[in-house]
């Protein structure tokens, strides 16, 4: 996942990929000002940092991260090429999250009031289909995490990362781990320890193989009859 796929395809099935509708590619210039490349590693922003502009991921991966009242971390979710970054900035006009890259990545600066842009009321009117796809991936973390066992999140969260690289241009049956299984444990509402007994259950039932972060998945047919319906987002 480390370069842009060829054909960006995310925009299928009505879900909006700002990079392709809001950036100006013949305009040389803005584009290269509206782009900015984030190490692997660094913060593109932290809780409480001033929400200027959004952000529409061109390239790599990214976590947002919450601290919780006990003080620690909570992974709130993974963005992909095509995701927006900075929506929950638009209730007090900070970021109520902090977004760390997993890999080198780049992203594309759309500033919130639209200056500089030839359009001003492009995003805008693109914003309700963005609040709204990430309203819905969180109801169906939310059912996730109410109603699934260790091995159906996990199988869940496998599935779903599988269909969102399909989209893009990836293969949906073997992909690189970004994220840290201490990340997803995170996100699932698991303890690290169990991420990896479950892991290796799923392997040993050879439904997965997994070596180290690579995970092929061997048997969708066999991970898509754990559920009724398989959240995703």
């Amino acid at each position: 996942m480390n370069a842009q796929a060829l054909t960006c395809s995310t925009c299928q099935d009505g879900d909006p990929c700002a990079p392709c509708e809001l950036a100006n590619p013949d305009d040389a210039a803005d584009t290269v000002s509206s782009r900015r490349r984030v190490r692997r590693g660094e913060a593109l922003f932290r809780e409480g940092d001033p929400c200027l502009d959004f952000l529409a991921v061109r390239s790599g991966m990214f976590k947002t991260v919450i601290t919780g009242p006990d003080g620690h971390e909570h992974v709130t979710g993974f963005q992909l090429a095509g995701d927006v970054l900075g929506l929950d900035g638009l209730a007090q006009e900070r970021h109520a999250s902090r977004a760390i890259a997993l890999e080198d990545s780049e992203v594309v600066v759309l500033p919130l009031h639209g200056a500089g842009r030839r359009d001003p009321g492009q995003l805008g009117r693109l914003l309700p289909r963005l609040i709204g796809r990430e309203l819905v991936r969180k109801q169906k973390l939310n059912l996730l995490l109410a109603s699934m066992n260790a091995q159906q999140r996990l199988a869940s969260f496998l599935l779903n990362l599988s269909r969102r690289l399909q989209v893009r241009g990836y293969s949906p049956a073997e992909f690189h781990l970004r994220m840290s299984r201490a990340d997803i444990g995170s996100y699932l509402g698991l303890q690290l320890e169990t991420v990896s007994r479950t892991f290796s259950s799923l392997q040993r039932r050879g439904l997965i193989a997994v070596q180290t972060r690579h995970v092929v998945l061997r048997d969708r047919a066999a991970l898509l009859r754990m559920f009724d319906e398989i959240p995703s987002g």
